[in-house]
């Protein structure tokens, strides 16, 4: 909608401008649109910042692991299959300021489903100031991971 506002500025500026040369009624309508035009496009909405950050989902447990997967209000966060000290990065996720989330994954042996509950308001303070961009989900066994930011 803005777009055609400036438009139909443009082209009767355009106009006004031309017959602005030889009348002053003609001006100061010229001068009113010109003044129009640079409140319309002088003043953008102010747009929140969206914070993006790298997730790291690092299987640290003994036990090889399937089905990795980052449960949150957030963007998908997949780990897939992740052995013993192996890592999945997901690069430039959107962050969104949530409190928790769930880890899910399966124990590749056994097929038996696991879910951790995880805590992010110390994550969300660092993030939201500037001082995280990279978060790290280390599993350390079966009901326990921990956060951090490096």
């Amino acid at each position: 909608m803005t777009r055609g506002i400036l438009s139909w500025i443009g082209v009767h500026i355009a106009e006004l401008f031309s017959l602005a040369i030889f009348n002053s009624k003609n001006m100061r309508a010229f001068i009113l649109c010109l003044t129009l035009l640079v409140v319309v496009t002088g003043c953008p909405e102010k747009q929140e910042k969206s914070m993006t950050v790298d997730i790291t989902l690092r299987n640290c447990f003994s036990n090889a692991l399937d089905w990795v997967e980052l449960k949150w209000n957030g963007p998908y966060v997949p780990g897939g299959i992740l052995s013993p000290g192996i890592e999945s990065t997901t690069v430039g996720a959107e962050w969104t300021n949530i409190s928790s989330a769930k880890l899910t994954f399966v124990d590749k042996t056994t097929r038996k489903p696991y879910s951790i509950d995880l805590s992010f308001p110390q994550i969300n303070e660092r993030v939201l100031s500037g001082k995280c961009h990279d978060i790290e989900i280390r599993i350390l066994s079966y009901d326990k991971a921990d956060v951090i930011c490096k």
